[in-house]
């Protein structure tokens, strides 16, 4: 377990990381498990007890959701409570206790299942109902039949969740508690003695490794889907050859701020501010696969436009043809972004988890070092690399269909 020390917050943060091998059944089961933890147990079986007990304790909270990393699946717990040093009448083994019996004592049941398993399926259903949700799930979707290695991202499993029973949540459950691989981090105002308590798993300290695995599909056909929606939506998929470990990662990661994610990227600036194409534009990376995906929210009529000027600024990023200010006022707010993660200890706490599975050693330091080394034609040869694979247009039902 790692601790850190800290009076920075008021309260005192426990994140666990109980990472499993991915399966679609498996994601589904977490899912509905994430659902019970911190709702019901057998000491508190109605929700109604489970939320007077916090209250009881300054509100502390335990909060499941679950990530996927690649061919990996984890279970992320976070248990947040006021440090004992502002709650005289509350002692840490009393928030320990509570811990303990919310995440090794859940009470499962036929009836709270079918409860949880409808509101997931639900909730995954209305997501339908956003366009710009629904787009990029289908470009997910159609990458993954040519690469399955981009299932993983795919929301859109109810047919898992169909087919689910609750055995199937008690054994994702039995197999989180005799996880072998569980990954703790603690901060907060508490003695090396206190922290030590909250060693729940000591000895569990076997992680998988996190493999890179780059997106081998080939191009896809360009592909127009019609929907009864009123803004189109422009999804652009580039391949790249760079991953978390590549030597050439910071550049990557440099130059798709600057191409799309910084408030002053190229493609902000030039197609919705100069050009007022859009309503906004984005690059996302998937870091782990060397995928580039550009999103956008147009007019259908100005797709063929927004297209053509998506590749003059990627054109201009391979020459560098742009001004060294804008670079590094790209650098700068990204290494804000950085910086800000020290702020966050949910995000901290995945920053050292990544480290870990990567079998990295790598601080943020070090990561803004890596920043500050980049020059143009590093740049330059980074976009060099960049290839088109696939683009899909999510737009309104055509005339001819009324």
């Amino acid at each position: 377990m790692r601790f850190e020390t800290s009076r920075k917050f008021k309260s005192v943060n426990h994140f666990l990381y109980f990472t499993l091998d991915y399966t679609p059944k498996k994601k589904a089961a977490l899912h509905c498990l994430c659902k019970y933890v911190g709702d019901v147990s057998e000491k508190y079986p109605e929700k109604r007890d489970m939320a007077a007990r916090k209250d009881d304790l300054y509100g502390t909270d335990v909060y499941c959701s679950y990530k996927v990393y690649g061919g990996l699946l984890t279970l992320f717990v976070h248990h947040s409570f006021l440090s004992p040093r502002f709650s005289k009448d509350v002692s840490l083994q009393e928030y320990l206790d509570f811990f303990k019996e919310v995440f090794f004592h859940v009470s499962f049941s036929q009836s709270s299942f079918e409860e949880y398993r409808r509101n997931i399926i639900d909730n995954i259903s209305r997501r339908d109902d956003n366009p710009i949700r629904y787009s990029f799930n289908r470009v997910l979707q159609d990458l993954a039949k040519e690469d399955p290695v981009m299932a993983v991202y795919d929301y859109d499993y109810i047919k898992e969740l169909e087919e689910l029973t609750l055995r199937d949540v008690t054994d994702v459950y039995e197999e989180v508690l005799h996880c072998s691989s569980v990954d703790q981090y603690l901060y907060g105002d508490l003695s090396e003695e206190e922290a030590s308590l909250f060693e729940l798993f000591k000895g569990k300290e076997k992680h998988p490794i996190l493999e890179t695995q780059l997106y081998r599909g080939g191009v896809l056909p360009e592909k127009i889907e019609r929907k009864d929606i009123h803004q189109s939506c422009l999804s652009l998929v580039y391949k790249t050859p760079y991953h978390y470990l590549h030597e050439d990662f910071y550049a990557w990661l440099l130059g798709n701020a600057f191409f799309g994610i910084v408030p002053t990227s190229l493609l902000f600036e030039e197609i919705r501010e100069k050009h007022s194409l859009c309503y906004n534009i984005r690059s996302l990376d998937y870091k782990q696969h060397g995928l580039i995906v550009v999103r956008t929210e147009i007019e259908e009529e100005n797709a063929e436009e927004v297209k053509r000027l998506v590749e003059k600024e990627i054109r201009r990023l391979q020459e560098g043809d742009y001004e060294q200010e804008e670079l590094d006022s790209a650098r700068l707010l990204l290494k804000n972004t950085i910086r800000s993660i020290r702020d966050d200890l949910s995000a901290l706490s995945d920053f050292y988890h990544l480290n870990l599975l990567l079998r990295r050693e790598i601080t943020i330091e070090e990561y803004e070092r890596g920043l500050d080394s980049v020059r143009k034609e590093d740049i330059s040869r980074v976009f060099h690399a960049f290839s088109p694979v696939y683009t899909h247009l999510l737009t309104g039902v055509s005339h001819e269909a009324l």
